[in-house]
């Protein structure tokens, strides 16, 4: 289409023309930024992306999170025409754009000043031989919105690239260098001499003006759909395809935001116009059900397409309160936000404002002034197990296990439940006779707490549903959730527990935070714990619901059994103090210099009559910034993540070995025969260790990462310091494909891993955990590295099989 350029007077006007528009369109460009950081930097999302793939229901998830894409970049892409919508001026000198400053468009699709020309001439409004005037800043003002939009699709592509560089350490198709190609490409494009000068070059070949756009966009279609048949559930090559795919859906959106030729015209007009429309109301309606049930989406869609859908629906609502601003002629976008900040940070302050209340139970067996000291639990615990150490034979040593979890989301929770219910079903004893004590924080404390209410029921009730499924097969079953698991933890991790948090905290916790409104629902923290317990108790038919009852149920007493029950600390942070707070079954205040340096939560919780729940202590545990509200008790105070202090609880393992040092020097001096026949060791359950090659930071970004790195590197210097150390990691595995994940054997046969029978799936750092991931965690369990380690963990002569 030729026009006429009015271009910029030099490089320095040009530039403030692009700025202008930047700022025109803030909002527009700040949640590009947003998605951009998401993506790419977020721990607990930006992997996502790149198991998109794994789930049994791709099919569904991979074109939902598509079509989020596409309707998202239209939106940053059109609203500004919208707003605006352009006419035309016609003088003697031309025809020109001409953009109204009151005047809306109410139910279509915008128009930019180029279609709304073509078609005044396609009604004869216009001769044909006319030409549309555009000064360099109409220019940019109708270029800049459409490749906004497709840069929004660009950044979910290249986020594919960046995790799969971290995960498989080399690059897709020369990796960033592309993307930065893109955004070079998209600035040139910018310059109205540059989109002249290409214009009037393809006008050299009129075939291809008039059939290129239009086949290009059909390859485009075609070339997404194909890579879309070739998934497997989750290999290498699956993540090669997606970056393909969105590359062809960045394109396809290029072509028909810029090709003003007459077939695409038509295809968006007929066709696209009316199916993007479809979508945005069932995307909108879907954020609307969404406030009512936060997990509504979660069985069929992954959490990158919720959160896609939640900010859609935000982005909306915000242009809803600009277009209502623009009626009244008023800013009120920025009054409205300005009021929702002071009235969030009100309530949060008040006294009565009771939405992230931590969850608790008035029904109680156990008061906090009952428990044990840590000492007289150290010694009681000794003395119990006195006689067996005693037993020892030369040359072996009765094993004691200090358990320390290291947090990351579900992927760390499954492996310290998978990790101990490979000990526990091996030999029972681990449990009852060789655990001191487990600590941990974030997902891998939650595991820690799962299988410990388990472990403490099989060894009371003879009816209690094993760690192990009895029916076990390794064939692989998208329709029976339980095959392919040989563990009842991967079947309670072998779901999403992040997209109602996702939903909730874009959503009714957003609404209830600023507005306080009366309607009483359990905020995302809540839904996460009942989550939780519910798919506990019935992947281990439990209906006593132990998860919510009071955290001191279970607490360790003297005489009650043969030996007295394992120590299990559950730990978070204290917001106002960055203190380590500690949820304890046993008081430390009296243990002066180790035990003491911690605060005790149940001795200062100021319900006398109530008691934290075990859910919520788990959850307080595991309060991921954002993703979970900082937990609060009304008189106490709020409380995060566990992993804000250690990410292992290392500091309170070095002090609760210090405990049992003491008793067992009290024990020696009674009987000193037992000082050489036993040995203190530390199982340190940690996820992947992420190595990273030397790297420099600017000085703008390094205070933030030195606090990040520092974060992460207390757990490491832990383990230096523990003795008798065994690490068990998890790691990425290949595991078995035993069935095709529904595709036909002549569309696998042009794929380039026909030949392949096993793949190495991602697992992600998240609540989100695939079937792929959890079968993974389990095949890393059998690795002869781990087995081995596991059974020096409890000196075993003759494990069972």
């Amino acid at each position: 289409m030729k026009f006429v350029s009015k271009p910029a007077n030099n490089l320095g006007h040009w530039l403030s023309l692009i700025l202008k528009e930047v700022s025109n369109r803030a909002m527009s460009v700040i949640f590009v930024l947003l998605i951009f950081i998401l993506l790419w930097f977020v721990p607990q999302i930006n992997d996502l992306i790149l198991v998109l793939n794994q789930s049994c229901n791709h099919w569904i998830t991979t074109p939902v999170f598509f079509t989020t894409l596409v309707v998202f970049a239209f939106f940053i892409s059109a609203l500004g025409d919208y707003f605006s919508p352009p006419g035309l001026r016609q003088t003697n000198n031309g025809i020109f754009p001409d953009y109204p400053t009151k005047k809306m468009y109410y139910f279509r699709v915008p128009k930019d000043a180029m279609e709304v020309f073509i078609d005044a001439k396609i009604r004869g409004v216009y001769p044909q031989n006319a030409t549309l005037q555009e000064s360099s800043g109409q220019y940019i003002r109708r270029v800049f919105p459409k490749l906004l939009g497709s840069l929004l699709i660009l950044v979910a592509t290249f986020a594919v690239n960046h995790t799969f560089t971290e995960v498989y350490g080399k690059s897709i198709a020369g990796g960033n260098t592309i993307f930065y190609v893109f955004l070079v490409a998209f600035l040139l494009l910018l310059h109205q001499n540059i989109a002249l000068w290409i214009t009037e070059q393809l006008a050299k070949f009129p075939k291809l003006i008039t059939y290129g756009p239009i086949v290009l966009a059909s390859v485009c279609i075609v070339v997404i759909v194909i890579l879309g048949f070739f998934n497997r559930g989750g290999t290498r090559e699956d993540s090669v395809r997606l970056f393909y795919a969105l590359l062809s859906l960045t394109m396809l959106f290029l072509i028909l935001s810029l090709s003003y030729n007459t077939y695409v015209l038509w295809l968006k007009q007929k066709i696209g116009g009316r199916l993007i429309v479809l979508c945005i109301m069932f995307i909108l309606l879907g954020y609307l059900a969404l406030f009512f049930d936060p997990t509504l989406f979660e069985a069929y869609f992954t959490p990158i397409s919720i959160i896609m859908i939640c900010l859609i629906g935000i982005y909306t609502a915000l242009n809803v309160v600009k277009i209502f601003g623009k009626l009244l002629d008023l800013q009120l976008l920025g009054i409205t936000t300005i009021i929702a900040i002071a009235l969030a940070t009100y309530n949060a302050g008040k006294k009565d404002f009771d939405h992230y209340e931590a969850s608790h139970t008035s029904e109680m067996k156990h008061q906090p002034s009952d428990r044990l000291s840590i000492k007289a639990y150290s010694e009681a615990w000794v003395a119990d197990r006195l006689e067996l150490i005693k037993q020892q034979k030369a040359g072996e040593k009765f094993p004691i296990i200090l358990v320390s979890a290291e947090g990351g989301g579900s992927r760390a929770g499954l492996w310290s439940f998978l990790v101990q219910s490979y000990l526990f079903d091996h030999d029972p004893d681990y449990f009852e006779k060789y655990l001191f004590a487990m600590t941990g924080a974030s997902g891998g404390g939650v595991g820690n707490n799962m299988f410990y209410v388990q472990a403490n029921e099989l060894l009371s009730n003879p009816n209690a549903k094993p760690l192990k499924f009895d029916n076990w097969s390794p064939k692989y079953s998208c329709e029976n959730d339980t095959l392919g698991f040989k563990y009842r933890a991967s079947r309670i991790y072998n779901n999403d527990y992040l997209s109602s948090s996702v939903a909730s905290l874009l959503g009714r916790d957003l609404l209830k935070s600023i507005t306080n409104i009366c309607i009483d629902y359990e905020d995302r923290g809540r839904m996460l714990e009942q989550q939780w317990s519910s798919a506990f108790n019935e992947v281990f038919d439990r209906n006593d619901d132990p998860l919510n009852k009071a955290y001191l149920d279970m607490m360790p007493q003297k005489g009650v059994h043969d030996y007295i029950r394992p120590l299990l600390i559950t730990n978070t942070t204290e917001l106002k103090s960055g203190e380590r707070m500690v949820i304890s079954p046993v008081a430390i205040a009296e243990d002066k210099n180790n035990m003491a340096a911690f605060k005790d939560m149940l001795a200062l919780y100021p319900h006398k009559d109530k008691m934290i729940r075990r859910s919520a202590a788990m959850s307080m545990n595991a309060r991921f910034p954002y993703v979970s509200p900082a937990a609060r008790i009304t008189g106490l105070g709020q409380y995060g993540d566990a992993g804000y202090y250690n990410n292992i609880g290392g500091e309170v393992t070095v002090r609760l070995k210090n405990a049992l040092v003491k008793a067992l020097t009290l024990a020696i001096e009674n009987d000193s025969t037992i000082a050489d026949k036993y040995i203190i060791k530390h199982l340190v359950i940690s996820n992947f260790e992420k190595h990273t090659a030397l790297s420099y930071s600017s000085q703008l970004l390094a205070p933030l990462s030195l606090v990040a790195s520092a974060t992460f590197a207390h757990p490491k210097q832990n383990e230096n310091s523990f003795s008798n150390l065994i690490d068990i990691e998890s790691k990425r595995v290949k595991i078995p494909i035993e069935a095709p994940t529904g595709i036909s054997k002549w569309v696998r046969s042009f794929t380039s891993d026909t030949e392949t029978d096993s793949i190495e799936p991602v697992i992600p750092l998240g609540r989100y955990m695939s079937r792929a991931a959890v079968r993974a965690l389990e095949y890393r369990l059998e690795d002869k590295a781990v087995v081995d380690c596991l059974n020096e963990v409890l000196e075993m002569r003759n494990p069972n099989p």
